[in-house]
């Protein structure tokens, strides 16, 4: 049997193809820009470091003057089941 084609494997089936698209691919997609791409100068830009800790996010951004806070949640509110009326078909 003859090997398949590299155009063969192209496409979602490829098994060497990846899964997932990098972080920098999917705000590409979704905001049309390269965010690896200086906005100034166009030259390309490095990721330096990734910051998890919301503590820490939150005192950087109001160091910036960027923190604004999300609004509220709506409170849950627990109601308990009506009585059932009485239908005419009982």
């Amino acid at each position: 049997m003859p090997e398949p084609s590299a155009d063969y494997l192209l496409g979602p089936d490829d098994p060497e193809r990846a899964r997932r698209l990098a972080w920098a691919d999917q705000l590409q997609r979704t905001f049309a820009d390269d965010v690896l791409r200086c906005g100034r100068c166009g030259g390309e830009l490095r990721l330096s470091a990734v910051i998890e800790d919301p503590a820490v996010i939150e005192r950087i951004l109001k160091h910036l003057g960027l923190w604004q806070r999300g609004p509220p949640r709506p409170r849950h509110v627990v109601v308990a089941p009506a009585e059932r009326e009485p239908s005419h078909l009982d």
